[in-house]
């Protein structure tokens, strides 16, 4: 846009920056809206346009009508793909075999870590137990069997 400038008695021109842009339209709600708008100044112009073109503003409007139908379909169309994206994302996961109980971990990554964990657990009662010697609270050792052959003393109550 050009506009001038006038000062101490000279005129100069200089380009301004225009208002609005001149961009397509992003969505499909303001492609309808921008439709709307070139219909409404068509319908102002409407005698004029047919006198010198008969049928552009029939052939204008058809072509409108086309956007909105194409912009509609490649709106269907991105999120058909976008759902089938996700579906094949979740399908090419990796999963593991390994099994946890019922309560544990719900994703992959936390059955591993569990596993991990118990696995850590056993390495180190092997380790108390043979290395340190240690027994745990199950492990108590059994009583020695009597010496005398003939003689039993029932301890346990149980007959």
């Amino acid at each position: 846009m050009v506009g001038k400038i006038v000062g101490f008695g000279l005129t100069i021109l200089a380009l301004l920056p225009t208002i609005k842009s001149i961009s397509p339209p992003s969505s499909v709600q303001k492609l309808r809206r921008y439709v709307n708008k070139i219909e409404k100044s068509l319908d102002g112009i409407k005698d004029i346009l047919d006198e010198s073109s008969p049928g552009l503003i029939r052939r204008i409007k058809t072509v409108n009508q086309g956007s909105l139908i194409m912009a509609d379909l490649g709106e269907l169309h991105r999120e058909n793909f976008t759902q089938i994206r996700d579906t094949a994302k979740r399908k090419a996961a990796k999963r593991t075999k390994r099994q946890v109980k019922a309560v544990g971990a719900l994703y992959v990554k936390d059955a591993n870590r569990l596993i991990k964990h118990r696995h850590d657990g056993d390495l180190m009662k092997i380790h108390k137990r043979y290395i340190l010697g240690e027994r745990q609270q199950g492990e108590e050792e059994e009583a020695p069997a009597p010496q005398t052959p003939g003689f039993f003393i029932d301890t346990t109550g149980n007959r």
